[in-house]
């Protein structure tokens, strides 16, 4: 933290104090025998003071049915705590208008306090776990650094709004650029006018409200989520302000959707009442129903753009894995997946003591088809080749293209007689489908080599499975090509246990 800059902050001269009855009444607050009596008298001292603790305790923010008409009514019905954090409430704005705003617009800034004050008590009394006033300071206080940020540091902070492309950017931007931001200038100006711990910690941490502690996290979750709903009310595209508050309403506070809106409305309708008490402009009224109706609309086509986007990446990276693992030119497997999965499938068989089938198939006199008719009808065969093998070997065996006209075939599970059925069935297959190139026929035939892993016979490696194929390959070719060998398995140990 800079330190230097909080202390050039905190020792501007005009850096408001608190006015006299303010101080009186927290001195009083540390009484824990404080009379009601004196307390009354001392806010009726001060008739401004008292007229907007009246006009409150009468407004549809508390909607009692009978009309209080004097301080010691409003302390019989709301207790002495209630009464003084308003009257605090009440003298400290009074203290934060003498202020002088230079880089922020002030109708916002009051705007975000007050429905973030309502707010928060709103949400105490739904929670039945803080007292309401407390938490209704708190979040009326919990911006007061920002004032005091702009009107020390004017040019220096002005930038740092021009920079902040919303209210929590500005805090990064704060911490960024001066090491120091506006909720640790609160709490030390709520330390300074001798405020208790209660209000300084949540203030310091309605950013970060599980920083206050296991004691105050609570209340500081509160201002948090009533700060994020006067979002709500703040932007000209809602939608997003909505899902961030009833996001942090049910994660943090256990409020389902229904609740949440329920409360903006309770909000919305007492905001305008309490700004006016406290004498701050706001801005225009907000039609609550039609906002939280645009803002659904609005949140519902981004789940919808959401959702194409996602679709749209799953499809490229699908295009992006097939591109990886399979051969463009024959559309079967590549090389590199065939390996991963012969590793794969070896395991699997060594481990469950099962059957494993590989299958080397090689075109026969491939090199004469290049030669003479061009190696577009080698490709051509190729393709061809491609096709039959997905034909016949079905979506339980795995075919891949091994590299030149070389072709692999992983069958799980077979045994040395279906194995061999199933070369059998590729090589007559091939042999019956001959390759269309330049208007005629051109007849290709396959040469087939098996290896099995079965019964007790198990290969040291999937590299040995491999070579046995391969022999049984070459077999296949010194005895004429166009048919079937089967390379016997090693004398090997019994299956693993």
């Amino acid at each position: 933290m800079n330190e230097r800059c909080l202390a050039e902050i905190m020792n501007c001269p005009d850096l408001p104090t608190l006015p006299a009855v303010a101080l009186q009444i927290i001195r009083m607050a540390r009484d824990p025998n404080a009379d009601i009596r004196k307390m009354a008298d001392l806010i009726a001292s001060d008739p401004a003071l008292s007229g907007k603790i009246l006009k409150t305790v009468n407004s549809s923010f508390y909607g009692f049915s009978k009309t209080v008409s004097t301080i010691s009514q409003a302390l019989v019905i709301l207790g002495l705590q209630s009464v003084r954090m308003l009257a605090m409430g009440f003298s400290l704005v009074s203290s934060m208008n003498r202020l002088e705003a230079h880089g922020f617009d002030l109708v916002r800034f009051w705007r975000r306090s007050v429905y973030s004050a309502v707010g928060a008590r709103a949400l105490g009394e739904e929670l039945k776990v803080v007292q309401s006033e407390e938490v209704f300071l708190a979040g009326l206080l919990q911006d007061i650094g920002m004032l005091a940020m702009s009107s020390t540091l004017e040019d220096r902070y002005d930038r740092l709004f021009a920079l902040a492309k919303n209210h929590a950017d500005l805090l990064r931007h704060e911490r960024e650029h001066l090491d120091v931001d506006h909720c640790l200038v609160g709490k030390a100006i709520a330390e300074k006018w001798s405020l208790p711990p209660l209000l300084a910690v949540p203030i310091a941490c309605h950013h970060e409200p599980e920083e206050a502690g296991e004691e105050l996290a609570p209340m500081a979750r509160v201002v948090h989520v009533a700060w994020l709903f006067s979002e709500v009310f703040l932007q000209k595209e809602p939608a997003e302000a909505l899902l961030a508050a009833k996001t942090a309403a049910r994660n943090m506070l256990h409020l389902e959707e229904p609740e949440v809106e329920r409360l903006l409305k309770k909000i919305n309708a007492s905001t305008h009442e309490i700004a006016d008490v406290l004498e701050v402009q706001i801005g225009e009224r907000v039609n609550c129903t039609r906002l939280l109706s645009e803002a659904r609309e609005a949140l519902l086509h981004m789940t919808l753009q959401t959702q194409r986007q996602a679709d749209a990446l799953q499809g490229r990276n699908a295009d992006l894995e097939k591109a990886v693992t399979i051969d463009t030119l024959t559309g079967l497997l590549n090389r590199k997946r065939f390996d991963e999965l012969l590793a794969s499938e070896f395991s699997r068989a060594r481990r469950e003591r099962g059957n494993l089938c590989v299958l080397f198939v090689d075109v026969d006199h491939f090199k004469r088809v290049n030669d003479t008719f061009g190696h577009a009808a080698g490709d051509a065969v190729l393709r061809n080749l491609g096709s039959v093998l997905q034909r016949v070997t079905g979506p339980t065996h795995l075919a891949a293209r091994y590299g030149g006209e070389e072709f692999v075939v992983l069958v799980p599970g077979a045994t040395l007689q279906t194995g061999s059925h199933l070369a059998q069935t590729i090589r007559q297959a091939v042999e019956d489908a001959p390759t269309g190139f330049g208007g005629r026929d051109l007849p290709v035939r396959v040469s087939v080599g098996v290896a099995v892993m079965e019964g007790g016979a198990y290969f040291d490696d999937p590299e040995q499975l491999l070579t046995f194929a391969d022999r049984a390959l070459y077999a296949a070719k010194r005895c004429g090509r166009n048919t079937v060998r089967i390379c016997p398995a090693p004398q090997a140990a019994a299956a693993p246990k």
